[in-house]
């Protein structure tokens, strides 16, 4: 099964969207039969933030169907944790049998107890979670604030979330009203294979009902990043993967994002971003972001992916959302080497 993978699904450029139907919340076997390749990827991830806190958290459902293997499960922290056994919640497991997605994604619980009720497709769904001996609880719903973004391959989609409910952490129990663009993605492979480029980053940001983005890129070669000696041929040029912007009651493509990240030296977790981003209407986007709650994870044991709560500032407004970025071997190897 072990097929050549010519590009991996973190590279793969995205321009215009199209209309998710119902079944896209489900699995997708037909899709999926597509691709003989071991790493064969079918995940489905919600988030959250409580910022009065500094708490943000990630939990995830990721199926292999050719390996018969699903991984995921529950991740919750407050303020920075350079490790993730470091969070006050974390109960990740990565070779769970796939027995409980036996009835598709309508509702199912994984054996660490994670678990995800559809109430209904692309609308509303209800996340839960319980750690009794810790005094770890999840009792989430999701609310849809706009359709999905699904992108022309019809494998990915994003969406923008209302979240309420209410988590426990070691004990104590805090409300969520906040927000969260979640994501889904099917029918590709995601090989761990070493690729010599820069951070790739996953960012969203949510400012009212109206007004949230989401967009992947890498940090602009002209703006001098902490990698350049790193990566010396890198193109320089529109170094965006894709991305959104829904605002005035419209969805519009991203042309270009201009972006820098500003890394502690240590840790290599982002503090700072500077962000601009162009759509295709013409209107240019200027925001900037402090990182006040971060922690890094290894999904495979190839990368590193610093998962952080963006504290985004758009002409005086406040907005919030992810920030995950993959870092891969050769970046890290560089970073540190050039302390030595």
């Amino acid at each position: 099964m072990a097929a050549k993978i010519d590009e991996p699904f973190y590279l793969s450029k995205n321009r215009g969207y199209l209309t998710a139907v119902p079944a896209d919340d489900f699995l997708h076997p037909q899709a999926n039969k597509e691709v003989a390749h071991d790493s064969l990827s079918e995940t489905q991830y919600f988030g959250f933030s409580i910022p009065e806190e500094r708490i943000h958290g990630l939990t995830y459902c990721w199926h292999h169907p050719n390996l018969g293997v699903v991984s995921g499960g529950v991740w919750v922290w407050r303020g920075i944790k350079p490790d993730a056994l470091d969070s006050e919640m974390f109960d990740y497991r990565t070779y769970m049998s796939d027995k409980p997605l036996a009835n598709d994604l309508k509702t199912y619980r994984l054996d660490n107890g994670y678990g995800v009720d559809i109430i209904e497709p692309l609308k509303r769904h209800h996340v839960t979670y319980e750690d009794v001996k810790r005094g770890n609880a999840i009792d989430l719903e999701y609310r849809a604030l706009a359709p999905p973004a699904l992108w022309q391959n019809g494998r990915h989609f994003d969406q923008a979330m209302k979240v309420q409910g209410e988590i426990s952490l070691l004990g104590t129990r805090y409300k969520v009203n906040g927000y969260n663009i979640r994501d889904r993605s099917w029918g590709k492979p995601r090989a761990e294979d070493h690729l010599g480029t820069p951070p790739v980053v996953w960012m969203t940001g949510v400012f009212s009902d109206e007004f949230f983005f989401c967009c992947t890129a890498i940090d602009d070669p002209s703006l001098g990043p902490d990698w350049a000696t790193i990566y010396p041929n890198f193109p320089t040029g529109n170094s965006t993967i894709g991305g959104w912007i829904h605002k005035d009651g419209e969805m519009t493509d991203v042309e270009y994002v201009r972006k820098k990240t500003f890394r502690n030296a240590q840790t290599l977790i982002p503090e700072k971003v500077q962000l601009s981003i162009l759509d295709v209407k013409g209107r240019t986007f200027e925001l900037e972001a402090d990182i006040p709650a971060a922690s890094i994870f290894s999904p495979w044991q190839n990368c590193e992916i610093p998962i952080c709560q963006a504290k985004w500032v758009f002409k005086g407004q406040i907005g919030y959302g992810d920030f995950q970025e993959l870092q891969l071997h050769d970046f890290r190897r560089g970073m540190r080497a050039k302390k030595i």
